[in-house]
């Protein structure tokens, strides 16, 4: 008769221990290996045979053994007259197999980075912020009325309350962005001008400064009827920063015939006059 079927005791560090003699009263013996006699560490009792004298023994606390490192403790001492037939260790327990569904939780993964509801697992193992890490990033408002525009003037916009700043790179002393990280930004300024009673404004600006000099402009030309007396220009645009000495500020400029002239804050409590910036893509 021909066996069919998959053939048993093919896969496995299968280890036979060293002779243990009982004298009926110890019961830790130590394990060696019968092949080299170098120390034996099974991990379980429940991956140890034991047979002691012709009867197989039950592992596990309580029972006839238990495994103590490199040890096998029985819970009572062998007989001197007893014979410890062999003690085998049926390899090393360490391939558990395709594990179900469901049942590996995110304490078993060894990914690096912080894991939480606002981050997922990139392929390289890592954690990271959905969307991308968007920062360094901020974004700061003038937080009380900025006076004394002068007419063809660029004034550095005084956002000096930050509404956040992920990486301490906003300055609100001088008003400047300097991240720390190179990338791509983008970067957004909103300059509410304006007077409070004059009628003479025929221009509005605002530019992105970098490094000190405007790479960035929006302009706003009115009829030279001189019949507005507020604007609101936006400008964005992404600029590439090399993450160590360049930097980033905001300015604007008005055009009039007379009148004193400001930055607003808000209008209604809502803010009016912005600077921002956060990374899209990294360097």
């Amino acid at each position: 008769m021909a066996y069919v079927g998959r053939q048993a005791g093919q896969l496995g560090n299968y280890i036979r221990c060293n002779t243990i003699t009982p004298d009926g009263s110890t019961t830790t013996f130590a394990l060696t290996n019968v092949l080299d006699n170098t120390v034996v560490a099974p991990g379980s009792e429940n991956n140890v045979l034991c047979s002691v004298s012709g009867v197989m023994q039950s592992p596990g606390s309580g029972n006839a053994f238990t495994i103590n490192n490199t040890n096998i403790v029985f819970s009572e001492a062998p007989d001197a007259a007893d014979t410890v037939d062999f003690v085998i260790v049926l390899g090393t327990t360490i391939d558990i197999g395709t594990p179900s569904d469901g049942t590996v939780g995110m304490t078993q993964l060894s990914a690096t980075g912080t894991k939480d509801a606002t981050t997922f697992l990139r392929g390289d193992n890592t954690f990271a912020s959905a969307g991308g890490d968007m920062t360094p990033a901020f974004e700061a408002y003038v937080g009380s009325i900025q006076t004394g525009l002068s007419s063809g003037t660029w004034t550095k916009i005084a956002a000096n309350t930050e509404v956040y700043d992920t990486d301490s790179n906003y300055d609100t002393s001088n008003y400047r962005f300097t991240p720390t990280t190179a990338g791509k930004y983008l970067v957004y300024v909103n300059t509410c001008i304006g007077s409070a009673s004059d009628y003479q404004m025929w221009g509005a600006f605002n530019a992105i400064y970098k490094n000190g000099s405007a790479i960035r402009m929006h302009n706003d030309n009115f009829n030279p009827s001189y019949d507005h007396n507020e604007a609101s220009p936006f400008l964005s645009s992404v600029v590439d920063m090399n993450g160590s000495s360049d930097y980033l500020e905001a300015y604007a400029r008005v055009y009039t015939g007379s009148g004193t002239w400001h930055i607003f804050t808000d209008a209604g409590g809502a803010k009016v006059s912005w600077f921002g910036a956060h990374r899209i893509i990294g360097a």
